[in-house]
């Protein structure tokens, strides 16, 4: 695959989808981006000023995807869709509301899967590659982060059944698997976690205080050692310009690890690195 051909970047603005368009931009492929807002486009073309489209899109409202997507589509030669976008809200799943979850997954996965029947023709005719960002809470159930989670597992699901389905038609479908990330995202995390530390009530402070000390922690050794969106996006490049790509990129040490031990490892051990890990992060809180 070479340059000068057609990328579409969902959810550019920030973090992994930025740091992509912006690598994807120096290498003179011709961009088309989808953002949420005005806002999100404004910062979008001033950061990568050789983006060619930009298309305003809410992934959460997946039935709008296709005829955003389609009369843009069929004018171009498309190389590939990269999927960066993903919301990751937190809190025990005990509390979680379901209309929360049922938007996690509206916008993480079945989106995933209207941009895949929006882009099928078009990556047929050129045997392009469509590539989606999921993560290793995809492989293991990452306490507090429930809703991610579940929309993650679902997503490595669809994307098996789209790379097998692809197949016949010589269109790769590669699932890229990052681990913890400094990002926007993680710094948000933090402080909206810092508020909801301070409002807990009694029983919630009895039940989870130490689940949400824990996560907390869990989050700021994110943002000091988390592997960064660049180091993400020039692996999507890679799964993008290889000649055999592979069908999932584990990006980060803790990926590699946990995938790695979702692969082996029982239940029960698993279980234990979890509760460690909260623990540990939970008394360093303290």
């Amino acid at each position: 695959m070479s340059a000068n051909q057609t990328v579409l970047v969902i959810g550019a603005a920030g973090g992994v989808g930025l740091q992509t368009a912006r690598q994807l931009a120096a290498r003179n492929y011709a961009l088309i981006a989808t953002v949420l807002d005005a806002e999100q486009e404004a910062q979008l073309r001033a950061e990568v000023p050789g983006v060619h489209a930009v298309v305003r899109l809410d992934l959460a409202d997946a039935d709008a995807i296709g005829p955003a997507l389609r009369p843009l589509l069929d004018k171009v030669k498309l190389a590939a869709a990269i999927v960066c976008a993903a919301i990751a809200p937190h809190g025990p799943l005990e509390f979680a509301s379901l209309a929360s979850l049922r938007n996690v997954l509206e916008v993480n996965a079945i989106s995933c899967v209207a941009v895949f029947q929006a882009c099928m023709p078009a990556l047929r005719k050129t045997r392009g590659r469509l590539i989606l960002v999921s993560s290793h809470g995809g492989r293991v159930g990452f306490p507090f982060i429930g809703q991610y989670s579940a929309s993650k597992f679902a997503l490595e699901g669809l994307g098996d059944v789209m790379r097998r389905e692809a197949a016949p038609f010589k269109v790769p479908v590669i699932l890229i698997q990052p681990g913890s990330l400094k990002t926007g995202m993680t710094l948000g995390q933090l402080a909206k976690i810092d508020r909801d530390i301070a409002e807990l009530d009694a029983q919630e402070r009895a039940l989870y205080g130490d689940l949400y000390a824990g996560f907390r922690g869990i989050i700021q050794g994110a943002i000091a050692q988390g592997t960064a969106p660049d180091a993400v996006a020039a692996e999507i490049l890679n799964a993008l310009e290889s000649a055999a790509p592979k069908t999932r990129y584990q990006v980060g040490p803790d990926s590699v690890q946990l995938v790695a031990m979702s692969k082996s490892a029982p239940d029960e051990e698993i279980d234990a690195v979890f509760a460690g890990m909260f623990q540990q992060a939970a008394a360093a809180q303290r």
